[in-house]
């Protein structure tokens, strides 16, 4: 019998998964850890090389294992997940997590838990998101989504001098619960218009971060004037007509304005637009019209 074929059914599926020689070569050292219950807090030390492997992972299983009422059992509760070669999109929010599953079809063929406020949606870690410095971080986007993986310490020429496998709290911890395990759902690349659509790069990243900065600094006080509004004339050419709107719109439009007409052509990044205005100051349809005004630029505009 394996030293694992006592723990928890999920646990024990999930053991069993990351260590076919198959899944490793994909994942890379994807290993479970407990984690303290009621916290997202690892009980061991993990960051440094060597210190959580399977060996450890073993010893504490043979360690925290208990005859009760004549049968082994391994009660711990609660474990996480260290991220290596693994991707994870953690929505944080049910209306976002439906608005996204409408969208965007990789998650709906992609291994997936639910979670207490939304899911986990599972892919493997690209090369490419080296490359580009898609790491572990806090939330980038303006949307209730975490892009979990692998952490990475860059020094001044952008180069990788530290990698540190990220971690994720999964079932059979509390409020997670597998709806397509990994060891029954292929597992697939992470495509790269995910990660361009929940870590901002470029001019969608300068408007965003600007676009919040404004508001911080912005007082209460908000006069009716006239303001500039986005018809077409042409694929990259914009025409300026008139709307009422208060000084964060203006900014908001002044904001767009700089952004490549390019921007509106390309599905992930007219998606990325929509949400960053449908969660500034405050969320909601307010912007609406802005941004409906700026799509008609392109010449892929539908009314529909």
């Amino acid at each position: 019998m394996p030293w694992y074929s006592h723990v928890d059914a999920d646990l024990r599926r999930l053991i069993e998964w990351l260590l076919d020689p198959d899944v490793q070569s994909v994942v890379g050292s994807c290993i479970p850890i407990p984690i303290k219950p009621g916290t997202k807090q690892p009980e061991l030390c993990h960051r440094l090389p060597g210190q959580w492997t399977w060996e450890t992972l073993e010893q504490y299983v043979s360690k925290n294992s208990r005859h009760i009422d004549g049968v082994l059992r391994l009660t711990h509760p609660s474990w996480g997940l260290l991220l290596d070669r693994l991707c994870v999109i953690d929505v944080d929010d049910q209306d976002t997590l439906a608005r996204l599953e409408e969208t965007v079809p990789e998650l709906l063929l992609c291994p997936c838990e639910r979670t207490k406020k939304g899911a986990h949606y599972f892919f493997s870690r690209p090369d490419w998101a080296d490359v580009e410095g898609y790491f572990n971080g806090k939330r980038e986007c303006d949307m209730p989504v975490d892009f979990k993986t692998v952490c990475g310490t860059l020094n001044s020429d952008g180069e990788i001098v530290q990698r540190t496998r990220g971690l994720l709290v999964v079932a059979p911890s509390e409020d997670k619960t597998w709806v397509r395990p990994p060891w029954s759902t292929p597992l697939t690349e992470l495509p790269h218009h995910l990660a361009e659509m929940f870590v901002f790069r470029g001019e969608a990243a300068a408007a965003a971060k600007a676009t919040k900065g404004a508001a911080r600094k912005k007082t209460a006080k908000a006069a009716a004037k006239d303001a500039a509004v986005v018809n077409q004339t042409g694929p990259s050419e914009v025409v300026v007509e008139c709307v009422k709107h208060d000084a964060k719109r203006e900014e908001v439009v002044s904001l767009l304005k700089q952004l490549s007409p390019s921007r509106w052509d390309t599905y992930a990044d007219w998606m990325k637009i929509a949400t960053v205005l449908k969660n500034h100051d405050g969320g909601g349809d307010a912007y609406l019209d802005v941004f409906d005004a700026f799509s008609r630029s392109s010449a892929k505009y539908d009314v529909k």
